[in-house]
């Protein structure tokens, strides 16, 4: 049973790395959480701060934007993650 469900995960794995581009492939891994939990990275938002996904075979597929606090330990809340803060957003003129 433990086979499947690793062969399930590395599955997802590779059809959700084979789809997340550049950023995911540069120098973040794939971290194994245990019990058939793995946490893919994905992208970079605009800090260059790596997103990640998590993927288990036991769980339906779960969409949540994670990012790393150290490592094993993720939030899906970027605040407490550890990258630097986010651009303060200007607004933009009105065009009335």
């Amino acid at each position: 049973m433990a086979i499947w469900r690793r062969a399930a995960a590395a599955a997802l794995t590779a059809t959700l790395s084979a789809c997340a581009g550049a950023g995911a492939e540069r120098n973040p891994e794939m971290e194994y959480l245990g019990a058939g939990v793995l946490m893919v990275p994905v992208n970079r938002d605009e800090t260059g701060c790596v997103r990640y996904r998590m993927l288990s075979g036991l769980q339906p597929d779960d969409f949540t934007v994670y990012w790393r606090i150290e490592p094993g330990h993720f939030t899906n809340n970027r605040i407490n993650a550890a990258c630097p803060p986010l651009p303060e957003h200007k607004p933009r003129p009105s065009r009335v």
